[in-house]
């Protein structure tokens, strides 16, 4: 169940960090035309949107490695859901991904569980009728004599 939840999170952050490069793309854009006047305000907001698209990209493509740094950029990325109920109040569902990012993440087994691979059986070796073997049995041994 918690590998699921897991990874159910990890898309999450995949699509808060698409969410934060676009809103990052924007106030560059911003920023360009508003030199001068309020570049200051812009510019910090600019760096804490690609700083939390940073993080949030981290954390999706590390959760399918898997591993200790894995676990960290989950939790760093579950604490950045927390805020999001007090600045957008619409937004409550990614507080509680949040929480439950906490909870899920904070076990390194659950991460360990997110990054095994499948490993696929070998495929089964396709076998010769017994006929053709015959053949060559008999065309070697009536050669041989």
């Amino acid at each position: 169940m918690m590998a699921q939840t897991g990874k159910f999170l990890r898309w999450l952050f995949g699509i808060n960090a698409i969410l934060f490069f676009a809103i990052t793309v924007r106030y560059i854009f911003i920023l360009l035309s508003t030199v001068g006047e309020g570049a200051a305000g812009s510019l910090a907001r600019l760096s804490g949107y690609a700083a939390m698209a940073g993080v949030y990209a981290a954390a999706f493509l590390m959760l399918k490695k898997g591993g200790r740094w894995a676990r960290y950029l989950a939790l760093a990325a579950s604490v950045l859901n927390l805020p999001f109920y007090w600045v957008v109040q619409p937004a409550w569902m990614w507080s509680v991904a949040g929480a439950l990012g906490l909870v899920v993440f904070w076990r390194q087994q659950t991460v360990d569980q997110l990054a095994m691979k499948t490993v696929k059986p070998p495929a089964r070796a396709a076998t010769a009728p017994a006929v053709p073997s015959m053949w060559w049995q008999m065309w070697f041994s009536f050669r041989a004599s």
